[in-house]
C-alpha cells in the first residue's frame, strides 16, 4: 500500500480493543485486514463499512509505523472517518506487535 499520497490532515481516528483492554487509540493513515472476501484497506474518508475480520489487522500510523495485531475473530466498523475494531474477545494473546 502506497501511503505517501495520503494527506495527514485526513487521518483516521482508530480505536482497537478486546474485551479487557484498549489495544490502540490514535490517528492512522490506513487500516488493513482480511474478511471473507479477502484483503481490504480502509483509507481516510472511507465510506461507512462493517466487516467481520480474520487473520491480521494492520494499522499504519501518521508517522508511517505499522502495527500488526493477530485477529482470530473481530469486527471492524468505519463511520465518519472513525474506525472502531473489536478483536480477540477474551483472548489475551491478541496484543500488538510493533514494527
Amino acid at each position: 500500500m502506497n501511503i505517501e499520497n495520503i494527506p495527514h490532515t485526513a487521518a483516521l481516528a482508530v480505536t482497537v480493543r478486546n474485551r479487557d483492554t484498549l489495544l490502540f487509540e490514535g490517528k492512522a493513515l490506513a487500516v488493513s485486514s482480511y474478511d471473507a472476501a479477502g484483503p481490504f484497506d480502509v483509507l481516510p474518508r472511507h465510506t461507512n463499512f462493517i466487516s467481520v475480520l480474520k487473520n491480521m489487522l494492520t494499522i499504519v500510523t501518521e508517522n508511517g509505523r505499522r502495527i500488526h495485531l493477530p485477529v482470530e475473530r473481530g469486527v471492524l466498523k468505519v463511520s465518519s472517518n472513525r474506525v472502531e475494531v473489536y478483536i480477540g474477545f477474551g483472548d489475551k494473546s491478541a496484543l500488538p506487535d510493533f514494527d
